[in-house]
């Protein structure tokens, strides 16, 4: 395991991709025991509306601090990209560019294809 990308969680958030309607577009929320149902979001925003409702702007402003404090930045991006390109490669059987000659054409949707193609 590569420490530098290690980040235990309690927690995670998907944000539905956007090819969906735009009525099905949604955070789902999981944990490490898998996913949360509408009663388990329901006992966390209520929670969190209890917690909201005790703050003091002098709470508020020590919470903030300690949250800045401990916030890591983790590029996932180049970690996801590389253990995709060495998926890639383990499964055409580790050739090096195992797509090298083929004519490869991203379809990302709703004008996010510039982002992949350098457009």
């Amino acid at each position: 395991m590569d420490e530098a990308v290690f980040c235990p969680v309690d927690g995670s958030i998907m944000i539905t991709a956007s090819h969906l309607p735009f009525n099905r577009n949604v955070f789902k929320l999981f944990t490490n025991d898998g996913g949360l149902g509408k009663a388990d979001i329901k006992d966390i925003l209520e929670r969190a509306a209890d917690i909201y409702n005790q703050f003091t702007e002098e709470s508020l402003m020590n919470t903030e601090g300690k949250a800045l404090k401990s916030i890591k930045k983790v590029d996932y991006t180049a970690v996801y990209a590389s253990d995709l390109v060495k998926e890639v490669r383990k499964t055409a059987g580790s050739i090096e560019k195992p797509l090298e000659g083929f004519h490869i054409v991203v379809d990302a949707g709703n004008g996010a294809g510039g982002f992949f193609c350098g457009n």
